[in-house]
């Protein structure tokens, strides 16, 4: 393509502006007549997508005098490519992977390495991530950062985290690279072992707190939240029955 070479006016044609603003003005009058206000709800034809994306295509539907299926046609295109778009990405994928993960799940946590390997599994040797990499995009997704029961560099489960996700790219209703009926997302955290479930919930303890609280959020006994604790690994229990985090086993997966 040639670079273009005339000049650019940078100032304002005052008689050109007022000459438009004029042209503007009448096609609002003349597009608002018998206009009776925008509906309270979105038109069936736009609710093949949600969000900032109806939001776009949403007013200039409504004040189109004619053509509206041009603009649906446009619309349901443009998305189908943003979503196509949005499935290619890195981000994609590594919530693709997460989706089907339950099974690696550990105390409620989950060994990065794992994702990395199922990552690099369909890529040649020159084109594998490293952990760290992987790492960094699970956090972009919203997950944060902890050892696992193996003492591995991983993350929380979060199953609110990765349902938001599964909406963003599209993945609820996508299975084997076609869109049709919802595929089966992970196991929601109600289905989790009860080990796991254990996991997730003293991953967002910060403080000392006693073998009671677990017990009465979890509906367990004493008895069984000590024991699940134990399993665990990175906990103390004292002689008040007060569960601590050991200083010995760090959090950060960073470390």
């Amino acid at each position: 393509m040639t670079k273009a070479s005339r000049p650019i006016k940078f100032l304002l044609d005052n008689e050109k502006a007022a000459e438009l603003r004029t042209q503007l003005l009448l096609w609002r009058l003349d597009g608002f007549d018998g206009f009776d206000g925008f509906p309270r709800d979105v038109p069936e034809e736009l609710k093949f997508a949600n969000g900032r994306f109806v939001e776009k295509y949403f007013p200039l539907y409504m004040v189109a005098n004619d053509g509206r299926e041009n603009i649906i046609q446009h619309a349901k295109k443009t998305h189908e490519l943003e979503i196509l778009e949005e499935w290619s990405t890195n981000e994609a994928e590594i919530t693709s992977i997460l989706k089907n993960l339950t099974p690696k799940i550990k105390g409620g946590r989950f060994a990065t390495k794992d994702v990395t390997d199922i990552f690099n599994s369909t890529r040649n040797k020159q084109d594998q991530w490293k952990t760290n990499s992987i790492g960094l995009v699970i956090s972009r997704l919203g997950f944060h950062k902890a050892r696992t029961v193996e003492g591995l560099r991983g993350y929380i489960w979060d199953q609110n985290v990765l349902n938001h996700n599964l909406r963003r790219y599209g993945l609820e209703t996508r299975e084997e690279g076609v869109l049709g009926e919802p595929s089966n997302p992970s196991k929601p955290s109600s289905e989790l072992s009860v080990l796991d479930r254990v996991g997730v919930w003293l991953a967002t303890q910060t403080r000392p707190f006693p073998v009671a609280k677990l017990a009465a959020d979890l509906g367990l006994t004493p008895e069984q939240a000590r024991d699940l604790i134990r399993q665990l690994g990175e906990w103390d229990i004292d002689d008040r029955d007060v569960v601590s985090r050991r200083p010995d086993f760090m959090e950060e997966a960073s470390s």
